[in-house]
């Protein structure tokens, strides 16, 4: 899905998205928790601190030439939820992720 999107993403605008791509499955490594609990064997760090190392970079040259803005988009899969129709979901930390003073509106 990840590629699909950055194929739109580049079809649609001409620019191409940085992506990152988590190659090991996620019973392994869980990559949206922290490195306290985001795997049990000692082997997996590697894996875990190089992903987070190629997304702070990438997260950094966006803000760096784009005055401070960005757009990260973190595709994870889930689980049907029963009674919900929804094929997509949108969180912002519940706007943690979103500076101060940030209008939502522009």
């Amino acid at each position: 899905m990840t590629a699909a999107v950055a194929q739109k993403i580049l079809d649609l605008t001409g620019l191409s998205p940085y992506v990152v791509i988590a190659q090991f499955h996620r019973k392994y490594i869980d990559a949206n928790r922290t490195e306290t609990c985001a795997f049990t064997d000692p082997d997996a760090r590697l894996f875990y601190l190089e992903y987070h190392a190629r997304v702070a970079e990438f997260v950094a040259e966006v803000l760096r030439q784009n005055q401070g803005r960005g757009f990260l988009f973190d595709i994870d899969g889930t689980q049907v939820i029963a009674g919900d129709r929804a094929d997509i979901y949108i969180g912002t930390a519940n706007g943690a992720s979103l500076p101060a003073g940030f209008d939502r509106r522009s």
